[in-house]
């Protein structure tokens, strides 16, 4: 994609150390700038890999896969303009399922100011946000029960699992009522995570600006419940293997698990031209459609 030297542009670089006749020495004087690499277009789609090609998981089962395919020209298409809220309220979802790591927002009790901490999360939207009497089920089921089927069936409501540990600066925030909000932005991740599919429909992959991230704000609440606390246990774990040393009943730290309540959703999918940029109504984040990768490597 070839962006010309707008006004824009220009005072923007001519307010940087480099100067606009450096700029020009730059760009050899071409009366363009190759800012971003080009997209696909119909005539090479053949060049995408697969982890460019998405399928719409539904939250139901039993319906039609077909129905829910985007295909590779369609995303080639959208991507050169903004795509609706249906579409980045999905992708809004699948961005806090494939990623594990976010930024908590709070207001430091001592200072007045913000202060913001990477925390580990995981999304385990098999877990049901609303079973709060799940010791009173009778029912021993195997907890490998919930991992396929139950990950097929319900995606729960966007509401991701936190370790909430005693000693951290963020939750003495919270607990002395701090309000909060995270952020979660492509490539969260830990570097071991190889798994982790950076492509969105409408995104540019190898640019962290024209990648997806968004913004929650919400309320924290406990996980309550025997069963539960196992299932979120046994999710959390699968994404961070190095907590082990910090879930609740660890001599190392007094900790408890949270689930962060979402209640307002502002999303960026990337650049302008071709992702969707604004708030996100509640119910259709909650409501929303996963994609899936069709690479099964892949989240």
């Amino acid at each position: 994609m070839y962006v010309p030297k707008s006004t824009a542009l220009l005072a923007l670089l001519g307010s940087s150390e480099l100067g606009l006749n450096n700029f020009e020495q730059a760009v050899g004087g071409s009366s363009s700038v190759s800012i971003l690499p080009p997209l696909p277009t119909p005539d090479h789609m053949g060049s995408l890999s697969k982890h460019d090609q998405f399928a719409i998981l539904s939250p139901q089962g039993g319906q039609d896969e077909n129905e829910y395919h985007i295909q590779a020209d369609s995303i080639e298409e959208s991507s050169m303009r903004p795509y609706d809220v249906l579409t980045a309220a999905s992708i809004a979802r699948t961005l806090l399922y494939r990623e594990s790591l976010l930024n908590l927002a709070t207001i430091d009790v001592d200072t007045s100011t913000p202060a913001a901490f990477m925390e580990y999360y995981a999304d385990c939207p098999w877990v049901s946000a609303t079973d709060e009497n799940d010791d009173n089920d009778d029912d021993d089921d195997d907890d490998d029960d919930d991992d396929n089927d139950d990950r097929n069936r319900n995606w729960g409501d966007g509401s991701p699992f936190l370790l909430a540990l005693n000693m951290s600066t963020s939750y003495r925030n919270i607990a002395h009522g701090s309000k909060a909000s995270i952020s979660i932005r492509t490539g969260d991740h830990p570097i071991t995570d190889h798994h982790v599919n950076p492509s969105y429909p409408g995104s540019i992959v190898h640019s962290p600006a024209g990648s997806p991230r968004v913004k929650l704000d919400g309320v924290f609440v406990d996980v309550e419940g025997h069963k539960k606390k196992a299932r979120v246990t046994k999710c959390f774990l699968g994404r961070h293997k190095d907590a082990v040393w910090w879930i609740p009943g660890s001599p190392v730290h007094g900790s408890k698990f949270v689930q962060f309540k979402v209640e307002k959703v502002y999303f960026i999918g990337g650049f302008g031209d071709r992702a969707y940029i604004g708030d996100i109504p509640l119910d259709i984040y909650q409501s929303a459609p996963v994609l899936k990768c069709l690479d099964p490597a892949l989240l």
